[in-house]
């Protein structure tokens, strides 16, 4: 019995040591908040790119405030990306929990965004403006292309 405890008091800590990221190097948390960052940053250039400025410039220049915003230099950040790409267990559970975080703030922007609209005209009469009480909206033309209002 003694043996079998050990062995497996051994496995325990070989599986600990495994998952473990040297202090020096940025650990799995502020990893993960560096990558949803980067994501974003680069959603964002994508989004916003412009022809005249390359895009790579542009993602290059959000990554480095990223970076910044996080007083990290861009071999820390390199250092620690290299030390999880050789151990993909440790990778994964990053990226598998930057992936909840993710999935949990769509589902919280989809719950306020449902909140706020909860009929479907309620987004329309929000966004246009009423020219008074008594007067019909005049919803765009895409809304009812067959039911115009002719006066």
């Amino acid at each position: 019995i003694a043996v079998i405890l050990f062995s497996a008091l051994l496995l325990a800590q070989s599986c600990t040591d495994e998952m473990s990221v040297p202090r020096k190097l940025l650990q799995p948390m502020q990893m993960k908040a560096v990558l949803l960052d980067m994501q974003a940053a680069q959603a964002y250039a994508d989004m916003s790119y412009r022809s005249h400025t390359p895009r790579e410039l542009t993602i290059k220049q959000y990554y480095k405030k990223v970076l910044e915003i996080h007083h990290i230099t861009k071999d820390q950040f390199l250092e620690s990306y290299r030390y999880y790409e050789q151990h993909p267990g440790i990778m994964q559970l990053v990226y598998d929990s930057l992936a909840a975080d993710v999935k949990r703030r769509k589902d919280v922007a989809d719950s306020i965004r449902m909140q706020r609209y909860r009929k479907p005209g309620d987004m329309i009469k929000r966004l246009l403006p009423f020219i008074s009480n008594d007067a019909p909206v005049a919803y765009p033309p895409f809304i009812y292309a067959r039911d115009r209002h002719t006066s």
